[in-house]
Order: structure tokens, then C-alpha cells, then sequence
């Protein structure tokens, strides 16, 4: 086998590429991230959407949710591969993905996430699984990528992305019991008196076509068909409410978030605030977006920190020999000199606020969440150099369409 072959080839820097594990649940519920990642491997490199389950599913449920998960790639035009692990919370779950995906050396080597809008108010436990997931990643030499749109990533409720759900299912069965008498063996269906049973066997010369109908009239009037029908009349519902999509000449607009990976950027930007020497990831993944023929009209900045043991003039000159070296293209160059400038004191007054409700008291439990003053008085100086790259990031990138840091 060709993938075979792969194992006898040494990894160097000139055959990298990004092979990509992306923490999508359904493929449909979380689309800018995957359009993300198609962006960065399409037709190039291995792309996997993973989903965590965190209860049992039966085979039909899972066959079911496949088939919506690989229909929707197919739809989007999108080459991915979708796995499911079920019965698993996400922290051991993502473990699973990471050790268990791919084949050989066409095996991920990017973990892609989204960020966790609601991070202050989640549940600690589940806060304490994405952490440790990030951890995981970087235990099992992965790189990370998360990916933080203002407007938020879950869009399952507008692409009914769960579309193949438990209820549909349900549904789709007692439609199969019309033309059955005997119920499948991993069916989850219970012979109740709330479905009619079919009672005999059409025999040769039996007018069987009329007989379903008759059937097929008795199960959509069943109350477990109208509660079905009735709950997704519901989720409809919900979902307009939730949505309150804007209406422009007469056509519901699609929200940005959806499509802000897939749309052209005529006249956009890409900042690419290269703070750490990491290997070159930082600089890599925004490179190859900007090669897609839907962003290669956006301006690419860089933004590199200054070493103070160098002039200014003579590092910006380094930094170009570096990018040329890699045939980057590039539309301007930016050495960030004053990163250990104390923030400002609202900077400061902000992130108190921040983390207020984060901070070790007589009333906290054990929870690892919690920072303790020991943390803040010992973390200071590098606190403060993060708050004070937040100013300059508003300062330089508040309108920029993509920022890679």
C-alpha cells in the first residue's frame, strides 16, 4: 500500500504539512471550523472531524449520524473523515481521537478546537475537561489551534446538524414497522400498545398495498409519531426565536460566522503576531490561507517582538531574510518593542474583573479553577505582559478580518 510507504519516509521541515484533527462534534454544528481546516489541508493533507459522545448510542443511532455527518461534507464539498466516540466525556474522548485516528504516519499532528465562549460560566468540570485537553494535545507532541469568533461557533440549531437525532429515528422506525412484522434485533423500539402491532402475514392474493396504508395511517396517528412530529415542530420554533435572523431585500441573510471562511475578502487583512519562536506553525497556517483563492487579496502583516540585545533596523532586516528563506509573501513588517510597557490601569481593572469570580476563598471549593494570590503575586510580571499585548493586539488588529497569534 501506498500509506505504507510513508513509514520509511523521515519527517524534515521541507515535507511538513498540516494534518489536521479537528474537534467539530457533528461536522454541520461547528462549520467555520471546519471550513477553517479545509482551508488549510484542502487537497493537500489529512483532515478528520471528531466527535465526542458522551452517551451509549445504539448502531442504527450511530450509522445514523455518520451518514448526516458525511452528507453534510459532501454537501460543503469539503474531503474530511468523521469519527464518533461514544460513551466518553470530552476530555477522554479528544484522548481517544488523538491516539486512535489515522493510519500510520497519515495520523494528525494539529489539534484544531473552538474556543469556550462561556468559559466564566460554565460548569467547572466541564472547564476543567477543555483545559486538560489542551494538555493532552500537547503531551502527545500535537499542535494546538483554537479558533475564537465573536459571534460564537456552535450553529447546530440554525444547520440542524443533528438532523439523523434519536426522535428522527424513532420515526423513521415505526415507518419501517408498516412493512415488517418482525422488528430487527438491535431495534430500540418497545412493542408497546402505543404502536399498533401489524397482526398477520399478507398471504399470496391478499390486497397487501391497501393493508399499509391502512397501517402506515395507524402509526402517524400513534402518540409516539405525534409527540415526534410535535417536538420538531418545537426545535423549529426554537430555532427561529434563538436565531432572529436579519432580513435583507425580502432574503434571510446567513449569519457571518457561518460562512466568514468560505466568503471573499476582497479587501481584508491577516495579522500574524509572531511572539514565540515555535517552530513556524504561527506563521505557516495563516501563509496557506492566504494562498486560497477566496483570501489571496488579503494584506499579510506580521508582527514580531523585538530583542532588545539588537537594533530595530537590523532585526526587521533578519525577520525579512527568514521570510524570504520560506518564500513568504508579505505586506508589511512590525517589531513590537514596547511588550514590557506596564498595562494600562483599566487594563488591569479589567482583567480583576475577569478572573473575580475565579479567585481562592474560605468559600471555594477543591477545584482546580481557582487562583490563588501565591498564583497572582508569583504569575505577575507575565500577567502583565499578556494584558499588555491585549492592548497593543486592539490597538493594531481591532479591524483586521483574521488575527493569528
Amino acid at each position: 500500500m501506498i500509506i505504507s510507504r510513508l513509514n520509511s519516509i523521515d519527517e524534515h521541515v521541507k515535507n511538513y504539512a498540516p494534518q489536521i484533527l479537528a474537534l467539530t462534534g457533528p461536522p454541520g454544528a461547528r462549520p467555520a471550523l471546519i471550513h477553517l481546516a479545509n482551508l488549510i489541508t484542502k487537497n493537500n493533507s489529512l483532515l478528520i472531524s471528531g466527535e465526542v459522545f458522551p452517551t451509549r448510542l445504539s448502531y442504527r443511532l450511530r450509522s445514523a449520524r455518520l451518514r448526516s455527518g458525511y452528507s453534510w461534507l459532501h454537501q460543503q464539498r469539503i474531503k474530511s473523515f468523521y469519527h464518533v466516540v461514544e460513551d466518553l466525556n470530552l476530555e477522554r474522548g479528544a484522548a481517544a481521537l488523538m491516539q486512535a485516528t489515522g493510519v500510520g504516519k497519515l495520523a494528525p499532528n494539529v489539534v484544531l478546537m473552538g474556543y469556550k465562549t462561556h468559559w466564566s460560566t460554565c460548569n467547572h468540570k466541564d472547564l476543567q475537561e477543555y483545559f486538560n485537553v489542551l494538555h493532552n494535545a500537547f503531551d502527545h507532541k500535537l499542535a494546538v489551534a483554537i479558533l475564537r469568533i465573536a459571534e460564537g461557533l456552535d450553529c447546530s440549531v440554525i444547520t440542524n446538524a443533528n438532523g439523523d437525532d434519536e426522535h428522527g429515528i424513532l420515526a423513521q422506525s415505526s415507518y419501517d414497522l408498516a412493512g415488517n412484522t418482525l422488528m430487527h434485533a438491535d431495534s430500540d423500539l418497545s412493542m408497546s400498545t402505543q404502536i399498533p402491532r401489524v397482526q398477520s402475514v399478507p398471504t399470496i392474493g391478499t390486497p397487501f398495498v391497501s393493508h399499509t396504508t391502512d397501517v402506515i395511517h395507524m402509526i402517524r396517528d400513534s402518540p409516539v409519531h405525534w409527540n415526534v412530529r410535535e417536538n420538531l415542530k418545537q426545535k423549529k420554533k426554537n430555532a427561529a426565536d434563538k436565531l432572529l435572523l436579519e432580513k435583507r431585500n425580502g432574503m434571510a441573510s446567513i449569519p457571518e460566522n457561518i460562512t466568514i471562511f468560505q466568503k471573499k475578502h476582497k479587501k481584508g487583512t491577516i495579522d500574524v503576531w509572531w511572539l514565540y519562536d515555535d517552530g513556524g506553525l504561527t506563521i505557516l497556517l495563516p501563509y496557506i490561507i492566504s494562498t486560497r483563492s477566496n483570501w489571496e487579496t488579503c494584506k499579510l502583516r506580521i508582527f514580531a517582538l523585538a530583542n532588545h540585545k539588537q537594533e530595530i533596523g537590523a532585526q526587521e532586516k533578519e525577520m525579512d531574510e527568514i521570510m524570504c528563506k520560506a518564500r513568504i509573501k508579505y505586506s508589511s513588517l512590525k517589531m513590537v518593542d514596547d511588550i514590557s510597557v506596564e498595562p494600562k490601569q483599566e487594563t488591569l481593572s479589567f482583567f480583576d474583573k475577569l478572573i473575580s469570580d475565579f479567585r481562592m476563598n474560605d468559600s471555594s471549593d477543591n477545584s482546580e479553577c481557582y487562583v490563588t494570590d501565591f498564583e497572582l503575586q508569583n504569575l505577575r510580571d507575565k500577567t502583565h505582559r499578556q494584558l499588555r499585548l491585549r492592548e497593543l493586539l486592539l490597538e493594531n488588529s481591532s479591524q483586521s478580518t483574521l488575527v493569528v497569534m
